[in-house]
C-alpha cells in the first residue's frame, strides 16, 4: 500500500530531525543554565526561560532551514520582567 510507504517515509525522516524542545533538552537547560534539577518543580518563569534559550539555540543551530522554508522564524519566546 502507498500510503504506508508514504507514512514510513515521513516518520524516519522526522526521527532525524533533532527535537529541539524535546523534555530532555528541556531538562539539560533548565540544569545548565537555572539549576533546576530533574524532578523540581519548573514554574512558569523557569519554563518561558528555558522555552526561550531552547528557541535560541534552534535558531542558531538549525542552519536556517526553518528561516528559509517558512521567511521567518518559526517560533519566537518574549519573557517580560
Amino acid at each position: 500500500d502507498d500510503g504506508e510507504d508514504e507514512d514510513e517515509d515521513e516518520a524516519a525522516a522526522s526521527a532525524r530531525e533533532p527535537s529541539w524542545y524535546s523534555l530532555h533538552n528541556m531538562v539539560a537547560a533548565g540544569v545548565s543554565r537555572y539549576e533546576t534539577l530533574p524532578g523540581e518543580w519548573y514554574g512558569p518563569g523557569t519554563a518561558c526561560h528555558v522555552l526561550r534559550d531552547l528557541t535560541e539555540v534552534h535558531g542558531r543551530y538549525d542552519g536556517g532551514r526553518c528561516r528559509k522554508r517558512h521567511g521567518r522564524p518559526v517560533l519566537r519566546v518574549h519573557v517580560a520582567a
